[in-house]
Protein backbone atom coordinates (compact mmCIF):
# COMPACT_ATOMS: atom_id res chain seq x y z
CA UNK A 1 0.00 0.00 0.00
CA UNK A 2 1.26 3.35 -0.36
CA UNK A 3 1.92 5.65 1.48
CA UNK A 4 0.65 8.96 1.68
CA UNK A 5 1.70 11.45 4.38
CA UNK A 6 0.09 14.84 5.15
CA UNK A 7 2.54 17.51 4.33
CA UNK A 8 2.56 18.56 8.11
CA UNK A 9 3.79 15.49 8.86
CA UNK A 10 6.43 15.74 6.50
CA UNK A 11 7.66 18.79 7.49
CA UNK A 12 8.32 17.78 10.96
CA UNK A 13 10.40 14.59 10.01
CA UNK A 14 12.34 16.87 7.82
CA UNK A 15 12.68 19.64 9.95
CA UNK A 16 13.38 16.87 13.10
CA UNK A 17 16.46 15.26 10.22
CA UNK A 18 17.61 18.45 9.59
CA UNK A 19 17.75 20.59 12.95
CA UNK A 20 21.38 20.00 13.83
CA UNK A 21 21.79 22.37 10.44
CA UNK A 22 19.25 24.69 11.62
CA UNK A 23 21.38 25.07 15.40
CA UNK A 24 23.63 27.06 12.96
CA UNK A 25 21.95 30.31 13.27
CA UNK A 26 19.79 30.49 16.23
CA UNK A 27 17.89 33.65 15.04
CA UNK A 28 16.78 32.58 11.97
CA UNK A 29 13.26 32.68 12.36
CA UNK A 30 10.53 30.21 11.86
CA UNK A 31 9.07 31.15 8.69
CA UNK A 32 12.34 31.33 6.82
CA UNK A 33 13.34 27.71 8.22
CA UNK A 34 9.94 26.58 6.74
CA UNK A 35 10.49 27.69 3.54
CA UNK A 36 14.00 25.70 3.31
CA UNK A 37 12.68 22.72 4.57
CA UNK A 38 9.62 22.63 2.59
CA UNK A 39 11.30 23.66 -0.20
CA UNK A 40 11.09 20.71 -3.22
CA UNK A 41 12.96 21.89 -6.65
CA UNK A 42 12.32 20.25 -9.61
CA UNK A 43 15.04 17.08 -9.32
CA UNK A 44 15.40 13.55 -9.06
CA UNK A 45 14.82 12.39 -5.63
CA UNK A 46 18.33 10.63 -6.28
CA UNK A 47 19.78 14.40 -7.00
CA UNK A 48 17.83 16.24 -4.56
CA UNK A 49 18.65 13.62 -1.90
CA UNK A 50 22.55 14.63 -2.98
CA UNK A 51 22.66 17.63 -2.65
CA UNK A 52 19.61 18.89 -0.19
CA UNK A 53 22.07 19.05 2.89
CA UNK A 54 24.89 21.25 1.18
CA UNK A 55 21.65 23.32 -0.24
CA UNK A 56 20.01 23.65 3.27
CA UNK A 57 23.56 24.67 4.80
CA UNK A 58 24.40 27.30 2.23
CA UNK A 59 20.91 28.56 2.58
CA UNK A 60 21.51 28.60 7.00
CA UNK A 61 25.18 30.31 6.17
CA UNK A 62 23.83 33.19 4.65
CA UNK A 63 21.48 34.39 6.84
CA UNK A 64 18.39 34.94 5.22
CA UNK A 65 15.61 36.85 6.80
CA UNK A 66 12.45 36.85 4.61
CA UNK A 67 10.41 34.81 2.65
CA UNK A 68 11.32 36.45 -0.93
CA UNK A 69 15.22 36.03 -0.25
CA UNK A 70 15.32 32.64 1.27
CA UNK A 71 12.97 31.28 -1.72
CA UNK A 72 14.93 32.58 -4.60
CA UNK A 73 18.31 31.23 -2.85
CA UNK A 74 16.32 27.91 -2.26
CA UNK A 75 15.59 28.20 -6.39
CA UNK A 76 18.90 29.66 -7.52
CA UNK A 77 21.67 27.04 -4.88
CA UNK A 78 19.29 24.01 -5.20
CA UNK A 79 19.47 23.79 -9.47
CA UNK A 80 23.21 24.79 -8.97
CA UNK A 81 24.20 22.41 -6.67
CA UNK A 82 22.92 19.77 -8.43
CA UNK A 83 24.49 20.51 -11.48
Amino acid sequence: MTRKDRLNDIFRRDSRTYAHLRAADPELPEHVWEVIIRYRPQLSALQWDAVREFTIVTAINMEPRTFETVRRMMTMTARFNAW
